[in-house]
């Protein structure tokens, strides 16, 4: 199931619509005009703004749904030109006795490592835990372009990632950021004429500044916008 035509949602609303469709069951109505995103998620992308800045390089961080709660992981550095987005998210249930019964700590390892561990009672034991990937979220360093600074946009490989893959989102930090999202009717291939307008787009540094009038409509995909700590609304 998924809510029709909102004109707000929240991020948890938005990654549980994420989690419960495929793509082929979502419609551009699906999603919603804006999106509120909670401050400790904007945490997590000050932090990825902040790593990028710092070593020059793209980074990339993963939103996972483990359980009902999002999880939001580590940054990733890759290089000055691309970051490998793959990565690993496992979930443990440990039980341990005290005096008033058993309880269970909640471990979560991102590549093998333990990032976030806490404590629940036997009851909020799930019955089938489960761990989703929501989207990943990269990062462009600062570029300069005829003396003044700026950001590359979304790849053309973004894009067609993006559309041959089995997931709904893919998102961009650059000084916003930006989200994009698949509906069932977006093709799994691009044409010669939008793959030459994206790659124009792309290779001027001129994709941020023209993001509303790039043919994602043409695409069906539902692009994002918002500045850092605000809602982040539909340009298309």
């Amino acid at each position: 199931m998924f809510r029709l035509n909102l004109d707000v949602m929240n991020f948890y609303e938005f990654c549980n619509l994420i989690v419960q469709n495929k793509p082929d069951q979502l419609t551009s109505n699906s999603f919603p005009a804006s999106l509120n995103i909670e401050s400790n998620i904007w945490k997590s992308v000050k932090k990825l703004r902040e790593f990028t800045d710092s070593y020059g390089y793209e980074h990339s961080t993963s939103i996972f749904w483990i359980d009902s709660e999002i999880f939001v992981s580590p940054p990733k550095k890759g290089s000055k030109e691309s970051v490998y987005t793959r990565n690993e998210v496992s979930l443990k249930y440990v039980p341990f006795a005290t005096k008033v019964g058993i309880f269970f700590r909640k471990e979560i390892y991102f590549n093998g490592k333990l990032v976030s561990r806490k404590s629940i009672k036997q009851k909020e034991l799930p019955a089938n835990p489960s761990v989703k990937e929501i989207f990943t979220l990269h990062s462009h360093p600062i570029s300069l372009m005829n003396g003044s600074q700026t950001y590359s946009f979304f790849s053309l490989q973004d894009i067609e990632s993006l559309l041959r893959s089995q997931g709904i989102c893919s998102g961009l930090l650059t000084k916003s950021l930006f989200l994009v999202c698949k509906t069932k009717n977006s093709p799994s291939t691009i044409n010669q004429d939008i793959a030459n307008k994206l790659f124009e787009a792309t290779n001027t540094f001129q994709g941020e500044s023209r993001a509303s009038t790039l043919p994602f409509d043409k695409l069906n995909l539902v692009l994002y916008n918002g500045q850092i700590s605000n809602k982040l609304h539909r340009l298309n």
